[in-house]
């Protein structure tokens, strides 16, 4: 993501101010590169989750900074940055990997006169949290150059290795102004002009070369070693939305994975078909070997297979032999290969164009353009078991509940009135089933069930049907101790339709079982959510 010269800078000084902005906004701007729409914005976004500190109390905007009109809602540390230098003078890149930690916060304008709701990416050079000081950060990059610098652009690696990359223009070295030797440019607008114009020059050059602040390069794929990743974690976590994420605009073929799914069904097999007024046999691919043929006969670009719900289908039966080829090399092609079944050779030899390393000596492996992108349901797990063999050849990425996250902060609404906060109530019965069942397994994630559109609300119908339902049928029916122990009565799933009248079961349930309290919530407050 592209940001604004005022971003960050060093050793530009001007006579007269030369404040730094330190943010960056994120919306409500027609300007280029201020659209949450921005390239790489969506991957810097995804970082600052992935990346989020649960204690904000913690945090601080240090050096004597306010926050003036702005509410912090993401404040995220960066263990892993490197810092990508275009030396001007040189020209060339460097890349160097910093030591100190780097605090990214998304803050929000409060003001009602000026943006009210603009989103800003803040990086202050006196942000605090704990012990972990912007200051270090920043002075680490200043021992690597002393000329002045600028931020030119933030990418995140959310996939491969989960680096933030920060890319900065290091300008040439401006002679100082006589008789004011600290200072290198004579005013705010004469800096402004000069970097304007390294940033005009370089940009032609920067989007022929870079590739970084994509995910994975749809061009020159070489750079880019392929994959096989699981996400994995409770049932509404995101898991399908993160890999959606990753993989749009790319190359992608999608499947499902269920129980009656077979090796034939994800490779292809010999099927009769009409020729002429005959019947025939001929091999018909399925997706892995439609997806095969793609990346091989294309390898400047990436190409990924997404499988949902991976452990829903029986993976042995469904891979075959096909999963020695999971063992990467270093490249990401496949260390081993494997025999191809004679109708998929007469295939692949047919369909491979002029590149038949891909079906070499009547072997196959994976080409290192293809990666295999697959979610999992920790509460499905059972339902056909991966073997160990097959566990070792994944990378796993665990999606875990967002307890702070505000965008899921929904709301319960009862037809009797009352309302209740989702985020407190994932809280409390999340930990309540890792209490009885002595695993987050079963757990329920942010998403586990939508909200309207207009006022996030979860009405009582919905809360039932789809919540309460799962809890009653795929937690609490077998344990001796029950969410739905009420009244001194184990309550049926049924009783919620028969006995809930003026909602009262449910109250019970949240208010003494769960320990929430309802939000006060005016008449014309109710009346306005709904609306």
């Amino acid at each position: 993501m592209k940001l604004k010269r005022n971003c960050m800078f060093f050793n530009a000084t001007v006579e007269g101010s030369a404040t730094v902005d330190w943010g960056h906004e994120l919306g409500q701007s027609q300007h280029s590169g201020y659209l949450m729409s921005a390239k790489g914005c969506s991957e810097i976004i995804n970082g600052l989750v992935f990346n989020q500190v649960k204690d904000n109390n913690n945090f601080s905007y240090g050096r004597g900074g306010k926050k003036d009109n702005k509410e912090i809602e993401i404040i995220s540390v960066f263990n892993n940055v490197k810092i990508r230098v275009y030396d001007v003078d040189e020209d060339v890149h460097s890349t160097h990997t910093i030591s100190k930690p780097f605090i990214l916060i998304i803050a929000k304008e409060t003001s009602v006169t000026t943006h009210p709701g603009r989103r800003t990416l803040k990086m202050n050079i006196g942000f605090l949290y704990n012990d972990i000081k912007n200051q270090n950060f920043y002075d680490e990059i200043n021992t690597i150059t002393s000329n002045p610098w600028f931020g030119y652009s933030l990418s995140y690696d959310n996939i491969d290795t989960g680096v933030l990359t920060i890319t900065i223009i290091k300008a040439p070295q401006p002679e100082a102004i006589e008789g004011k030797p600290k200072l290198v440019y004579a005013t705010s607008s004469e800096r402004k002009v000069i970097w304007n114009k390294l940033v005009d020059d370089y940009s032609k050059k920067y989007d022929l070369l870079n590739k970084d602040e994509e995910p994975y390069p749809t061009s020159n794929a070489n750079n880019f070693s392929a994959k096989n990743i699981i996400y994995f974690g409770s049932p509404g976590t995101g898991k399908s939305n993160t890999v959606d994420k990753l993989t749009e605009g790319q190359n992608v073929r999608k499947i499902t994975f269920h129980p009656e799914y077979d090796y034939h069904s994800f490779v292809g097999s010999y099927k009769p078909s009409m020729k002429d007024e005959n019947i025939v046999y001929k091999f018909v691919p399925q997706i892995f070997t439609k997806i095969y043929v793609e990346a091989w006969n294309n390898p400047e670009e990436h190409y990924f297979l997404q499988i949902e719900e991976i452990n829903r289908g029986n993976c042995a039966e469904i891979f075959g032999d096909l999963f020695q080829l999971l063992d990467r090399d270093s490249d990401g092609s496949s260390k081993y290969e494997v025999d191809a079944d004679e109708e998929l050779i007469k295939y692949l030899t047919d369909e491979l164009e002029e590149n038949k390393d891909g079906i070499k000596d009547g072997k196959i492996k994976l080409p290192k353009n293809l990666s295999i992108l697959a979610t999992m349901n920790t509460s499905d797990q059972s339902l056909f078991p991966m073997d160990s063999a097959f566990k070792r050849r994944w990378n796993w990425e665990y999606i875990q509940i967002n307890y702070d996250c505000t965008i899921s902060n929904f709301t319960i609404k009862l037809d009797n009135g009352n309302y209740y906060e989702w985020l407190k109530f994932l809280k409390e019965v999340n930990t309540l089933i890792l209490e009885t069942t002595g695993t987050p397994d079963k757990q329920i994630g942010n998403w586990f069930i939508n909200a309207t559109s207009t006022g996030n609300l979860i009405d009582e119908k919905n809360f039932i049907n789809k919540v309460l339902f799962y809890l009653w049928n795929d937690v609490f029916k077998d344990e001796d101790e029950s969410l739905f122990d009420i009244d001194n009565k184990t309550r049926t799933y049924e009783d919620f339709f028969t006995d809930n009248e003026d909602s009262s079961l449910i109250i019970k349930m949240l208010e003494e079982k769960l320990n929430l309290v309802k939000i006060k919530t005016t008449t014309a407050e109710a009346n306005k959510a709904e609306q």
